[in-house]
């Protein structure tokens, strides 16, 4: 301890210190009353030629009881002496041997015996297991920097002596920290087959079964199926994630989100309504609520539940996406819009703000920034599922089906079960396929001036997209499809198009025709 004026500079003082000791030392030291407690203070002996007493200090471990069914270790040191009582018990002379290398139980059985009845009389007996109340995010970042807490132990114990465990105790806390870690790497796969092995219960040659309950294990397994989107298998290890720390408010944000993807939308919202019955103001749980209420379409509550949420945590960007998503399905479209771009600010290297910014230019009509916006999605997460459906969907309808395919390809390669994913593949591979014989597939466009028909057959033959070029300047209906008249026949067109499309080749771009007082242009595509 250091005190510049209180305590004398580099001074030690021998003896014995219990940790027990150290609560009624420091309040005498800063003039508080005593608090009642099982220590003593020894304030009074530090000073220069003070020496603690050698008194008898209670010593126990009982994390390979607990966790591991093993037997209790408790032990007594007093007069130099260090006893652990246990299956093989233990006495060392701390004064000749603090290293605890040579086991003096045989040669002092009689210091042995002695200490074991003082021992024996302070023995209160086990207690029931808890996990402390904790933060799931903080025991999160402990998990991945190697902190891991173990699991505790379920059936009849063996009460085996904790030093033949050894290789068991590491073995189990080295696995669990692997499982974490490949989770923080994103590898969902490989996470949740480890941490499956171990949350699974194992059945011994005598019939017993052994159990381990590890927050870590159930948390971590949760998750990695929920990335998986695996909601159903998700359920039953974030609900023994609460059941063992029901204090962690993310825990029950997880749960209520594999219930809702497994189809147990009532169950969700139980969930979070116990989640804020001990956390008002958690403003992870209000938004969940507010996703679940946004899912069932009572879209008043889901308002409130998510402008509350926004108004705890102003830097969160998924609530700012969620609001996007409300506000667009009520039609207050610039609003959703600004929540969308508030989101990517907030969260510039997350996907899921220019998804939701994607998704409100869509609603407004502005395709091509649509686009965009999903493109700079994939920027910063390559595979993201949203992004590559959104985008996809602009393509096919924009008459761009070989751009198209290769994003639902990807998709279905990381999502395979993606709901309207493999449909939008199917339709993909269709428009690709070749017309049949006597059809040809063309684009149109149509303006009212021949100069800005000559125009546009500049760009195209310049190397402009024509689909571009008809969303841009056509005022034909199939403009907002790129002029995409899809796969006709000849005949299926009135003169002059019919003779102007027959003479054109694949790729090729037809001269300005006059019809009906307009301007039109075709390309022909297939």
């Amino acid at each position: 301890m250091r005190w510049p004026g209180r305590l004398p500079a580099g001074l030690r003082v021998g003896g014995q210190f219990r940790g027990v000791d150290l609560l009624p030392t420091l309040l005498e030291l800063l003039g508080h009353p005593p608090t009642p407690t099982s220590g003593v203070s020894r304030a009074g002996l530090l000073r220069p030629g003070g020496k603690l007493p050698d008194n008898e200090a209670y010593v126990e471990s009982l994390y390979a009881s607990l966790h591991f069914g093993c037997a209790p270790l408790r032990g007594l040191r007093a007069e130099g002496w260090k006893y652990i009582d246990a299956p093989r018990a233990e006495l060392f002379r701390l004064t000749e041997d603090p290293a605890e290398a040579r086991n003096r139980i045989d040669d002092r059985a009689s210091v042995a015996a002695a200490m074991r009845t003082r021992l024996l009389a302070r023995d209160r007996g086990m207690v029931a297991p808890s996990l402390p109340a904790a933060d799931a995010s903080a025991m999160e970042r402990l998990a991945a920097l190697g902190y891991v807490a173990g699991g505790f132990f379920s059936g009849t114990p063996s009460g085996a002596d904790p030093k033949d465990k050894l290789q068991e105790f590491q073995s189990f806390t080295g696995d669990v920290t692997r499982g974490v870690r490949l989770f923080e790497a994103k590898d969902y796969e490989g996470a949740a087959r480890l941490l499956t092995r171990l949350a699974a219960s194992t059945r011994l040659p005598d019939g017993r079964v052994l159990e381990r309950r590890s927050f870590n294990v159930d948390y971590f397994l949760g998750r990695s199926l929920l990335e998986l989107r695996r909601f159903a298998e998700a359920v039953t290890p974030l609900a023994r994630a609460v059941e063992l720390s029901p204090s962690a408010m993310p825990a029950y944000a997880y749960l209520s989100r594999a219930q809702a993807g497994a189809g147990l939308a009532q169950d969700a919202l139980s969930t979070v309504e116990r989640g804020l019955q001990k956390a008002p103001n958690n403003a992870e749980l209000h938004q969940m609520k507010g996703r679940l209420l946004l899912a069932e379409g009572n879209l008043a509550a889901a308002r409130t539940s998510l402008e509350r949420a926004r108004s705890l945590d102003p830097q969160n960007a998924l609530v700012r996406v969620d609001l996007a998503t409300l506000y667009r399905n009520q039609g207050q479209l610039e609003a959703a819009l600004r929540e969308a771009e508030d989101a990517a600010r907030l969260a510039p290297d997350a996907a899921e703000g220019q998804v939701a910014r994607g998704l409100a230019l869509g609603a407004q009509g502005r395709e091509e920034a649509a686009a965009g916006a999903f493109r700079a999605a994939l920027q910063v997460s390559p595979d993201d599922p949203d992004a590559l459906f959104f985008l996809s969907s602009v393509e096919l309808r924009s008459g761009r089906p070989e751009a198209a395919r290769p994003l639902l390809e990807r998709l279905l390669g990381k999502a395979p079960r993606y709901p309207g994913a493999r449909e939008a593949l199917l339709a993909a591979q269709a428009e690709l396929a070749p017309p049949p014989e006597g059809t040809l597939r063309v684009r149109l466009l149509r303006v009212r001036e021949r100069e800005r028909a000559e125009e546009a057959v500049r760009r195209a033959e310049g190397g402009e997209d024509f689909g571009a070029l008809a969303r841009a300047l056509s005022e034909d209906p199939s403009a907002s499809r790129g002029g995409d008249l899809g796969i006709l026949r000849l005949t299926d067109l009135a003169e002059p198009l019919r003779s102007a499309a027959g003479v054109l080749r694949p790729g090729e771009v037809s001269p300005v025709v006059e019809v009906a007082g307009m301007f039109v242009v075709l390309k022909r595509e297939r």
